[in-house]
This record gives C-alpha cells, sequence and structure tokens, in this order.
C-alpha cells in the first residue's frame, strides 16, 4: 500500500503545521500531492483574527481569514513548493468532522495526516475532538502527529500487533513505507499478565496461559517480519509482558522510533480500537507519530 493523494485538516496551530510539514515529507518520498483543507468553524471563527462583526460568508476564502491562518497556510504551500510536492488549498466553513470527511471522499484521498493538539489548547485535541473522530470513522489511514514539530525522517517503525486482520493491514502500510525510507521495522507484542489474572482465569491456570499467549504473541511478531522480508528490510522484534499501551510508549522511546504504525481494529471486534482503546491512547500519549489503519469495509 502506497499514497497518491494526502488531507491535512488545518487549524493555524502549531500541531496542525507539523503534521503538513510531515504529510510534506511523506509526500515527497511516495510521490504523493497534498490537499490543504482549512476549515473555520462558527463559533471559533471570532478568535481566528478577523476583524469584522459582519456575518460569516457561506463559502470563504483566504481574503476572510485572519492573517495569523493566511501565514500558516503560506508556510505549508511554500514547504511543498520548496519540496517539489504538488499542493492545493481549500478554505471550507463548517463542522470539522464533516468537511473532513466529504473532502477526503472528495478528493479520493488515502491518507490524512492530523495534528493531535489544535487551537483548543494542549489538552484537548485538535478542533476539540475531531483528530479522534476521524480515527474512529474514516476508512482511510490516519496519521497523527503530536506536538509541534515535524517528523524529519522515518528511520525506524514500530508495529505493534495482536495478530488481528488490523495489524495485519497495519504491518502492510508500515513496511511499504518503511521501503520507501529505508527504515528498519520493529515488531512489538504485548502479553497482558496482569489483565489475565483479574480476569477470573484463576491462579492455577495463569502460568499455562501465559506460556500459550507468549508462544502466540512470537507468532505474531513472526508475521510482522514476514512482511518486512518481503521489502528486505531490517526489522528487530521483542515479546513483552504488561500492559500494551505501556509497552508501546516504554520501547518507542527506548528505541526511540520514529512512526508507530497501528491498527483501529483489533481481535475484539470490527469496532473496537486494537486491544481495546491502545491505538487512541498511544496517539494520546504523543510519543511518536501513529499511522493508524482501518479495516477495509
Amino acid at each position: 500500500p502506497m499514497y497518491d493523494s494526502i488531507v491535512v485538516p488545518f487549524d493555524a496551530s502549531e500541531p496542525a503545521e507539523a503534521a503538513a510539514e510531515t504529510a510534506v515529507r511523506v509526500a515527497d518520498i511516495v510521490d504523493a500531492e497534498v490537499s490543504i483543507l482549512a476549515v473555520a468553524e462558527p463559533s471559533h471563527y471570532p478568535r481566528t483574527g478577523v476583524v469584522s462583526d459582519d456575518p460569516l460568508p457561506d463559502d470563504p476564502d483566504r481574503e476572510d481569514l485572519g492573517t495569523h491562518w493566511v501565514q500558516a497556510i503560506g508556510r505549508v504551500e511554500a514547504a511543498a513548493a520548496d519540496a517539489g510536492v504538488s499542493s492545493r488549498t481549500t478554505i471550507e466553513m463548517g463542522a470539522p468532522h464533516e468537511r473532513i470527511e466529504a473532502h477526503v471522499d472528495r478528493v479520493g484521498a488515502d491518507l490524512v495526516a492530523m495534528g493531535t493538539h489544535g487551537r483548543t489548547g494542549l489538552d484537548r485535541l485538535l478542533l476539540g475532538s475531531v483528530t479522534e473522530r476521524a480515527l474512529r470513522t474514516l476508512d482511510v489511514p490516519v496519521l497523527a502527529v503530536p506536538g509541534p514539530d515535524a517528523v524529519a525522517a522515518v528511520d525506524d517503525v514500530l508495529v505493534p500487533t495482536d495478530g488481528s486482520a488490523g495489524s495485519e493491514r497495519a504491518a502492510e502500510h508500515a513496511c511499504a513505507l518503511a521501503d520507501a525510507c529505508d527504515a528498519t521495522v520493529h515488531g512489538l507484542a504485548v502479553v497482558d499478565v496482569q489483565s489475565m489474572a483479574t480476569g477470573g482465569t484463576g491462579a492455577i491456570a495463569v502460568p499455562d496461559i501465559v506460556d500459550a499467549l507468549e508462544e502466540q504473541r512470537s507468532n505474531d511478531v513472526e508475521r510482522v517480519g514476514e512482511h518486512a522480508d518481503a521489502y528486505g528490510l531490517d526489522f528487530e522484534s521483542r515479546v513483552m509482558e504488561g500492559t500494551a499501551e505501556r509497552a508501546i510508549s516504554d520501547y518507542a522511546r527506548e528505541r526511540d522510533v520514529d512512526l508507530i504504525a497501528m491498527g483501529t481494529h483489533g481481535r475484539e471486534g470490527v469496532r473496537r480500537f486494537f486491544l481495546g482503546s491502545v491505538t487512541e491512547r498511544t496517539v494520546r500519549d504523543g510519543v511518536a507519530p501513529v499511522l493508524a489503519i482501518p479495516i477495509a469495509e
């Protein structure tokens, strides 16, 4: 899997700029075009710097935006031009999640890059909960970029796996991107002993279950390795005990990974996140950008 069209929902915040710059770098690597979607919500519009008490236009254009927005969009467009990446900016008014979904369909995007914290503050996600909603509802991969810094390079890609179809698709996308970036792929599986111990399995059965699960998780990691081997990529693997989100965070920090690729649906069902809500929690943790891959529907 590789990408031809990358949509960047934009709110002129530092994380949104970081996501846009990251999208430009990915687009340069995979020869894709970037579509910048600036969405202004009517309720938030007075804070954008527009000096006007007039009703908002139905079809806002660049002249209707505040100086901060115009400058931020200009920086992204300049970065794309410098990289030789084709870009186009669309400015719309309305509910961000609705505009994003419609725009993704309209341009036939196969990747959405978003900042995980927006103008509403570092304890809130982009434009409220738009990034979380995109992770849950979009049928295309979402690259969630934390913090104000763009990804400089992708040298190490982490693929947490639970052996599900979602993890399998994440491994496919991760290895294709790692191949384009000449990156090392890291496979990680987690045995959550604590959740088993509190799940009514009984202390006597736990050791046997742990052994069986460790073997299963080793097999899951080997499947990621098979994807990496198909591309001739360097591959490292590990099976860890603990909670999934903690293990992912610890490993990502220890190995200083540049990207975490995860399925948005795990073994517990099509509408559940990987190992419950681990993908969502990993995005919130912000230890590294997360490439969240949905199951094709």
